[in-house]
């Protein structure tokens, strides 16, 4: 997994939405929302049937009596998915991370570093097309502070992370018992095909959902801003980092 640290979240979206999520108000929907919403609009992209699931290609399958360990019948499966079915009514916010190294430096001296945010082709078409024409940019740390907060005086239990994007053509032993024993690495995983969004994540664990929930973590005008989409992503953002040095 990719271990740095985020800088910046950046959600993309409507306008009127984004300065509703500015203001605070976080809109979470459970997983079985993207999973349906793939099958709806036959697109991987917002929409991910997979969530939460282990992926197997080319398998086989051996069904047996558990006391005997007689075997029963076996067949072969190019590919087949298992996921526990509990994971899929908890509330989860996503949201774009960048770090640090996302940034191209243009100019630097000893007082002040400029740096412009830098998008791939693919994050600039899929980002574009899918998620909406501005974007909501979000100090990382004061975010997470926010979240963690409010989640602690509601007594929900939150689990956070970047997303690990894998292959699932290729099987991974690891990963079945992660599965089996409802590890929290089941809620961070994604097809690699997915990897352009870079996509950070909060779950609920001690709540279910069955439709979309808002939580407000208060205002967030102070440390955000909002932007047109093709601006952010064609590169035409950038940032100047003032060093402070200590007077003599």
């Amino acid at each position: 997994m990719n271990n740095r640290k985020p800088m910046l979240f950046i959600k993309f979206g409507q306008k009127e939405h984004l300065e509703s999520l500015q203001k605070g108000n976080l809109y979470l929907n459970n997983l079985d929302y993207f999973i349906q919403m793939e099958k709806k609009n036959n697109k991987k992209g917002m929409g991910d049937k997979s969530e939460a699931s282990l992926m197997l290609t080319n398998v086989s399958l051996k069904f047996f009596h558990h006391d005997t360990h007689e075997l029963a019948f076996t067949f072969d499966s190019a590919k087949t998915s298992l996921r526990m079915d509990e994971v899929l009514t908890k509330p989860v916010f996503c949201i774009m991370w960048v770090a640090a190294e996302d940034f191209e430096v243009i100019k630097e001296d000893e007082n002040e570093v400029e740096a412009v945010l830098s998008f791939d082709a693919e994050q600039q078409k899929e980002m574009l097309s899918e998620f909406g024409d501005h974007a909501l940019v979000i100090e990382a740390a004061r975010f997470i502070e926010a979240l963690e907060r409010t989640l602690d005086q509601m007594e929900l239990c939150c689990a956070t992370g970047k997303i690990d994007y894998i292959n699932y053509s290729t099987n991974k032993n690891a990963h079945l018992p992660e599965l089996m024993n409802n590890d929290l690495s089941v809620y961070f995983k994604k097809d690699h095909s997915l990897s352009y969004q870079k996509e950070f994540r909060a779950v609920i664990l001690n709540k279910d959902i069955e439709e979309p929930i808002t939580i407000n973590i208060g205002d967030m005008t102070s440390f955000s801003g909002i932007l047109p989409s093709p601006h952010l992503l064609s590169g035409g953002f950038g940032v100047k980092i003032n060093l402070k040095h200590e007077s003599s």
